[in-house]
């Protein structure tokens, strides 16, 4: 059984796949699988898949689905998983030639509490993505991360596989929902361990400027309203203890959760259902009676 899953999740990226798949190869840690799901693409995707598996060179799980979304495709990658530690590698990225070396060794020396190992990353210029960490290793939680230390950037890592497990959501409730950001669960797998922060280049990210134009547009679109509302509902939900002492935060997070719940068309019940406190229930029962002027709010990120 390898002791890590490297999962790509890829929908009409033929083009770049060679990105993942040559920085696998290169990897001076081999004990691995690639798993590629292919999310009902309508490229050569197939054919490009079906010469890196002729090649031998790595363990290779290739899978074929109708789309679904890179959400519920996630999960669908966990049940399929074999590795101890699990990570998500877009289809259009790459990594260091020693990241999974290095992540997968500090893990190991890791005690149980930790929960994710992750580094920082770069532009394929060599630009720094956002920030590094202020020590390293730095344990935190990702919420400590972000609001206390103020890391910017996406930051790459490993996490335990079976914490994916133990993320408390009814995944039947998106199916064909369309785009679901994934905050949706990393708010709550946020609360099953800490961070291990390490000041280590693993992940290279290249910029396509077309689709960082499409999706600078399109993240926060009304048509998303459905997984937008979801993913400011699993804040509020996951950090509910964080209200005294950041409460612009989570201001902030309702009023996002209202403002796309408006746009989902969720009726003023629902919403004070779905509200997870007593707090959040008497705010949402004030603010939603703004039902129609929230609707109308352009959030631009």
């Amino acid at each position: 059984m390898p002791l890590v899953t490297i999962f790509t999740p890829t929908y009409n990226r033929a083009h770049t796949l060679h990105r993942v798949y040559d920085s696998l190869v290169a990897q001076s840690f081999k004990d691995f699988e690639w798993l590629v799901i292919n999310d009902g693409s309508t490229d050569h995707t197939d054919e490009v898949m079906a010469g890196y598996i002729a090649e031998g060179i790595l363990n290779i799980h290739y899978i074929n689905q109708e789309n679904r979304h890179k959400f519920l495709t996630t999960f669908h990658a966990v049940e399929k998983s074999k590795g101890k530690y699990f990570a998500i590698l877009d289809s259009d990225d790459a990594l260091t030639y020693d990241a999974l070396e290095v992540l997968s060794k500090t893990f190991e020396a890791s005690d149980d509490k930790i929960n994710f190992v992750i580094g920082y990353s770069s532009y394929n210029n060599e630009e720094l993505l956002g920030s590094i960490f202020p020590k390293s290793p730095l344990l935190c939680s990702g919420f400590q991360l972000r609001y206390q230390y103020q890391v910017k950037g996406d930051k790459w890592g490993l996490a335990r596989t079976e914490s994916y497990k133990k993320i408390p959501l009814d995944l039947s409730k998106f199916y064909s929902k369309g785009f679901v950001p994934e905050g949706v669960y990393l708010y709550y797998q946020d609360q099953l361990g800490l961070h291990k922060c390490i000041n280590h280049k693993v992940g290279i990210i290249y910029r396509d400027h077309t689709d960082e134009i499409s999706l600078a547009n399109n993240f926060y679109s009304d048509k998303n309203a459905f997984g937008l509302a979801e993913t400011y509902k699993a804040f509020v939900d996951a950090y509910r203890d964080k209200w005294i002492s950041y409460p612009k935060v989570m201001f902030r997070n309702l009023l996002g959760y209202l403002i796309y719940s408006a746009k989902d068309r969720r009726s003023y019940r629902i919403v004070l259902r779905e509200a997870p406190t007593l707090f959040t229930k008497f705010i949402s029962s004030i603010l939603y009676l703004g039902k129609p002027f929230l609707a109308r709010i352009n959030i631009k990120g």
